[in-house]
């Protein structure tokens, strides 16, 4: 750990002198769960998860350096999974004449589908908060990224493994054991980096990357010792990945795909298709509606999150007011193609007024069945409402 914030001081040292520019916020989120719990230890149906969080921008015109930093700390959250802090983004930046170097801990996102985000392997996720991967821990990494007439070659180096922190039973949306052991496999216990290779372009109306990651698995699998203990499974894994977005006047069409090999489950492939249907100025309002549909397939056979996803479609729809306070509806539900089972989400955020935003979330779990992988949250229904303020 020592050595992880030495590396960082060095990588800060000539941020010294320069221009900083500083948005600190203050997050507040509380969630209500259902009254009506799977556990009979659940007893805690609201839950607090206040947040602060600073952004600092640097930029120096003399040596083109430029820097970001964006610490968040966790005040007072009543759920164990949460971290108590996290330093999301930190890294140096420097851009030369065809390529350009990024150091630090940093956040990354790849990916183009809206209810499941499949080829984002980068960074640590937070299922207690979010299981579609959408919230994050920052990762240690060093990117190269080489910039060609056609597309962006981009080499990252991950040295750093950051394990998942998992909700105690007693707590909702949670697993009904504890996760208390660890288990790596295929990897020696010095030898946790991974390194991925992505090449991203633009092909007419399409936007496509891909890429190969060789590392350690951030999604593990869960098995019960003997001595009836939860496990986590962290696997060495290699993972050929592609992501393509058609773009025309109305429609949007997506895919994500991944072909698997763990050292622990053996190969396996995995897709998200679909697309995204424009209307633009609903009944001759300036607002914009527009219609999802998304078919997913995973042939993991080992018991990892991803099982909601093994057979499944996802429908929605999104409504955009198109107003200065960026207003959004999503309404969708994720549908298990071989059973009753449905995951119904809405979301909607908009902006206040210029310092405040508000963000609503609410998730219903509908005709779960033993069966099922989502029946584990089949009583853990919610609505959860966010107000961030910049100071």
């Amino acid at each position: 750990m020592f050595r992880k914030w030495w590396l960082l001081l060095c990588v800060f040292a000539p941020c010294v002198y320069g221009q900083w520019q500083i948005t600190p916020a203050v997050e507040l989120g509380a969630r209500q769960y259902n009254g009506e719990s799977a556990r009979v230890q659940q007893t805690h149906n609201f839950a607090w998860d206040p947040r602060l969080w600073l952004e600092l921008d640097y930029r120096s015109r003399a040596s083109g350096l430029q820097a970001h930093i964006k610490p968040v700390v966790t005040v007072a959250a009543t759920n164990s999974a949460l971290p108590e802090w996290d330093l999301q983004e930190a890294y140096l930046q420097k851009t030369f004449y065809n390529w350009q170097l990024s150091a630090g801990m940093n956040t990354v996102f790849w990916g183009v589908a809206e209810s499941r985000h499949l080829v984002d392997i980068v960074n640590q996720r937070i299922p207690a908060r979010n299981f579609e991967g959408e919230e994050k821990l920052g990762e240690l990494l060093v990117q190269v990224d080489y910039f060609t007439e056609n597309g962006t070659l981009s080499l990252l180096s991950m040295p750093w493994f950051r394990s998942r922190d998992y909700s105690q039973p007693d707590e909702r949306f949670s697993l009904p054991v504890a996760i208390s052991q660890e288990r790596f496999v295929g990897l020696s216990e010095h030898t946790r980096g991974s390194l991925a290779l992505r090449y991203a372009t633009v092909l007419d109306d399409w936007d496509v990357g891909a890429y190969f990651f060789h590392g350690l698995d951030k999604t593990p699998a869960f098995e019960i010792t003997e001595q009836g203990q939860g496990q986590a499974i962290y696997s060495a894994l290699q993972q050929w990945g592609l992501d393509a977005q058609y773009t025309s006047e109305r429609w949007l069409g997506k895919l994500e795909a991944v072909h698997r090999n763990h050292d622990y489950g053996g190969s396996s492939w995995a897709y998200t298709l679909g697309g995204e249907y424009y209307f633009y100025g609903v009944a001759g309002s300036s607002k914009d509606l527009s219609l999802l549909l998304e078919l997913h397939r995973d042939t993991d056979a080992e018991a990892r999150e991803n099982q909601i996803y093994r057979n499944s479609s996802f429908v929605g729809s999104r409504l955009a007011w198109n107003d200065t306070d960026a207003t959004t509806l999503l309404l969708g539900a994720l549908i298990d193609n071989g059973g009753d089972s449905t995951a119904i989400k809405g979301e909607f955020e908009t902006r206040i007024h210029s310092q405040l935003s508000l963000d609503v979330e609410a998730r219903m779990f509908v005709d779960q069945q033993p069966q099922q992988p989502l029946y584990l949250y089949r009583d853990d229904d919610f609505i959860e409402v966010r107000l961030t303020y910049y100071l």
